[in-house]
């Protein structure tokens, strides 16, 4: 019970529950994070965890939350919607092997100091869809394994996203099997490299890129299904 903890003047959460695999229940209801910089792995492999209740936290002085929900395979549900993101650098694992969430709302967030996205979203494989529509990705330099394994996922919109400044795309698409079309007309791969980025897409019937250039690199990327061609979006 950790409800009575005064957390005021905490700056630093990271770690704070890793591996409390046996936690079923956590209330947080009461933890004042208005000071708190750090939340990186903060419930990592609260592995019996399936809901959590964030509604109170203040999140506007957090720089890092890399794998904050990592490893919480049984989560099913949990509201972001009030995350202030504004100050983030690094969402790496953010959410990585929440393989039991079903649908996740990050139109809230603000992603414009992020630089490092790299498997934020890897082995999500309950999404069917997700709208990242509203990302800033423009100072993102890392973007590996981003939506790796996320198996059941259909649907999937990165129209917004600025890739001028990524070094790395390595199997961002990997194991992606029931995505039918995806839309990279707004992806800059001039800076990266793209090994292994849509290997086992084997369902991809419809892809774009920008440009001419940036299609042949998709189209040579080593693992993407033979029956996947990417053109030029008219």
């Amino acid at each position: 019970d950790v409800s009575s903890f005064d957390t005021s003047n905490v700056i630093n959460m990271n770690g704070m529950f890793t591996d409390c695999s046996s936690l079923v229940s956590l209330d947080v209801s009461n933890f004042d994070t208005n000071k708190v910089i750090d939340m990186s792995g903060m419930f990592y492999y609260c592995n019996s965890l399936v809901t959590l209740d964030l509604s109170n936290f203040d999140t506007s002085k957090v720089i890092n939350m890399s794998s904050m929900f990592g490893n919480c395979i049984n989560l099913t549900s949990i509201n972001v919607s009030n995350f202030d993101t504004n100050s983030v650098t690094n969402m790496s694992g953010m959410f990585y092997y929440c393989n039991s969430l079903v649908t996740l709302d990050l139109s809230s967030f603000n992603t414009s100091n992020v630089t490092d996205m790299s498997v934020m979203f890897d082995s999500c494989n309950s999404l069917i869809s997700l709208d990242l529509s509203n990302f800033d990705t423009s100072n993102v330099t890392n973007m590996t394994s981003m939506f790796n394994n996320c198996s059941n996922l259909t649907s999937i919109d990165v129209s917004s996203f600025d890739t001028s400044k990524v070094t790395s795309m390595y199997s961002m698409f990997g194991g992606c099997g029931k995505l039918t079309s995806l839309d990279l007309s707004s992806f800059d791969t001039s800076n990266a490299n793209v090994r292994l980025m849509f290997g086992s897409c084997n369902s991809l019937t419809n892809a774009y890129g920008r440009t001419q250039a940036d299609c042949d690199k998709y189209n040579s990327s080593s693992s993407k299904p033979s029956n996947v061609n990417f053109v030029v979006k008219a």
